[in-house]
């Protein structure tokens, strides 16, 4: 009877460390890698997990929020203890959470609110910074003039904050300099093509001194129309992401700034979070504060952005 003992002591205590030694899972949804910064931003998070001692599986939703769906759907049946979402649409991806909580695994949204849903966190850059570099970043340059301003999409928190920023801003050099806005709009899903054709109306009808796009995908469709145009016309431009493409405009001086998305901050403590999230341990010194997503109010983690223009952009090329 003792062996007996002895031997399901045993086997019970082997079990439990089999158990324990399977690394715990987080998925990580990206709405595409198309997109540069979400690429390496996916690929660091994922690096730092694994260094952590997590599985980590990432997943490209190719902008389709149907899509991103079912790949939520297939992730979760991998028994994920975390997921990470970065919404394609912002206001169907409650369906995402609804089903993960209904498996209850916690969900963090990563750049983009997701409205209306039961999600635990949101990790994203500080958009009134953002707005506030890029609006003054262009105006330091222009001074005088005419101006036209392509924010991102209006369904998209981060662009209607974002815009709220530029606007503050350009209204405080308005006090001081001549400066006139005489095109203002939303560019829909952050459309480089969209942004082209929009501008390209409004060149039509005004010599523009200025451009406030709302990314660089759209500042160097943007470039190129005017380039095309009139190449010898100079027409101050800035974007935000800190893509490659921006910082060959930026040393070739088509292009006044870029504010990039740090990949290993922004990246690097979304890692650092949900790791003591997984650990259970308490991340309130953490928490900048909190944002209403229709739902409940969420906690927030904002990360600085960092404005790279023709006196540092060098450094960042190097990089």
């Amino acid at each position: 009877m003792k062996n007996l003992a002895f031997i399901l002591l045993v086997f019970l205590s082997f079990s439990g460390c089999t158990s324990n030694s399977s690394p715990k899972k987080v998925g990580f949804l990206a709405t595409s890698f198309e997109v540069e910064r979400f690429r390496k931003e996916a690929d660091f998070f994922k690096n730092q997990m694994e260094r952590f001692g997590y599985e980590v599986i990432l997943e490209d939703c190719e902008e389709n929020h149907a899509l991103q769906y079912e790949r939520a759907r297939e992730m979760l049946e991998k028994e994920l203890d975390i997921l990470v979402v970065i919404p394609v649409n912002i206001n169907t991806a409650h369906n995402i959470v609804d089903l993960a909580n209904s498996e209850g695994v916690p969900v963090v949204a990563y750049n983009r609110m997701i409205m209306n849903a039961d999600i635990d966190m949101l990790i994203y850059s500080d958009n009134e910074f953002i707005g506030n570099s890029m609006a003054s970043s262009l105006l330091d340059s222009v001074k005088t003039g005419k101006i036209a301003v392509l924010a991102g999409d209006k369904m998209d928190p981060n662009a209607v904050e974002q815009k709220q920023a530029m606007d503050k801003t350009i209204n405080e050099y308005q006090q001081k300099y001549d400066i006139e806005v005489v095109y203002d709009t939303y560019i829909e899903k952050w459309n480089a093509n969209i942004a082209a054709f929009e501008l390209q109306q409004v060149l039509q009808v005004y010599n523009l001194n200025g451009v406030i796009a709302g990314n660089d995908a759209m500042a160097n469709a943007i470039i190129d129309l005017i380039h095309k145009r009139k190449p010898d016309n100079k027409v101050f431009v800035v974007g935000q992401d800190g893509d490659q493409v921006a910082l060959k405009n930026i040393s070739k001086g088509s292009q006044v700034a870029t504010v990039y998305h740090p990949y290993d901050k922004l990246a690097g403590n979304a890692a650092e979070v949900i790791r003591v999230m997984l650990e259970e341990k308490s991340i309130q010194n953490r928490i900048d504060g909190r944002v209403f997503n229709g739902l409940k109010d969420v906690p927030v983690v904002r990360i600085k952005s960092e404005v790279i223009t023709r006196e540092n952009v060098e450094k960042y090329r190097k990089n």
